[in-house]
């Protein structure tokens, strides 16, 4: 379909009356399209999200010959596909498009499980969407552990920063926030701190977990910055040796318990007693 400079539509295949009935249709036969870029299997699902106006109203055939061609989808690259699945992760009815995808048996092609549950899924995407969640935050929820993550990441090829927003993501999703939940961020950034990425993960894992208010005032706080280094503890005649690492994390995590409170003296005060008891 082209138009021309004075005007007229050249419309070859109705696709003209297919957009104004917000149908998504492979031109001509579906099947010899396909088998020309396997990766319009995607882009047909993509462009769905983008046109259809129901979240299941495919035609039957379409669907058939994408199943007969699932396969395909082996010899396309993953930095490929990540791109077009992104952009259908974060698009209008991703989890019923997503669940369709399931039902022609493409997932396994792509990296996913192909027995997939789709529960979790549909949460986040109707919480996280309104927050401008990353395509790999929605997509977190189908991924059940670290395994299913790096499977994930060996197809697709995804960028450090997608794969280890899913690791945290996945480490930190059942985390039981408390009353002051700034203060569990600020736990983990502390816990994190050498980590220059960890407020950015911070953010996608609380817009997974819907947490609007928190996410509001993220930008509030920091990772405390710990007072007592290993030359203080030197200093304080703590010896080098196996015991000296383990002094350093449990003052870190008193510190921590105390609100980050405790004074740099007091807690090098307490690191003789704790040298002490695990000698």
């Amino acid at each position: 379909m082209f138009l021309d400079f004075d005007g007229t539509l050249y419309d070859y295949f109705n696709g003209y009356e297919d957009l104004q009935e917000r149908k998504v249709k492979f031109v001509g036969k579906a099947e010899d399209r396909i088998q020309e870029d396997f990766l319009r299997i995607l882009r047909y699902f993509r462009f769905y999200g983008r046109i259809a106006k129901d979240e299941d109203c495919h035609d039957n055939s379409t669907l058939n010959a994408i199943r007969d061609n699932a396969s395909g989808l082996q010899g396309i690259s993953g930095e490929r596909i990540w791109i077009e699945l992104k952009k259908i992760a974060v698009g209008h009815f991703a989890p019923q498009i997503l669940k369709t995808m399931a039902h022609v048996n493409m997932l396994q092609y792509i990296g996913l499980s192909k027995s997939q549950d789709f529960t979790e899924l549909e949460k986040v995407y109707k919480r996280a969407l309104p927050l401008n969640p990353l395509a790999m935050t929605v997509l977190s929820s189908l991924l059940m552990d670290d395994e299913q993550v790096m499977a994930l990441h060996k197809r697709l090829k995804l960028s450090n920063d997608d794969l280890r927003t899913a690791l945290f993501i996945i480490e930190h999703r059942e985390d039981k926030f408390s009353q002051s939940p700034l203060d569990d961020c600020k736990d983990i950034m502390f816990d994190l701190e050498k980590d220059n990425k960890v407020k950015f993960k911070m953010a996608e894992l609380l817009k997974y977990l819907g947490q609007v208010e928190t996410l509001k005032k993220l930008d509030t706080i920091s990772a405390p910055k710990f007072l007592v280094t290993g030359f203080d503890l030197l200093d304080a005649g703590i010896e080098k040796g196996p015991i000296f690492s383990k002094v350093l994390l449990a003052l870190k995590d008193m510190w921590k318990k105390s609100r980050y409170t405790l004074s740099k003296e007091k807690l090098l005060e307490k690191s003789q007693n704790i040298y002490e008891s695990m000698k």
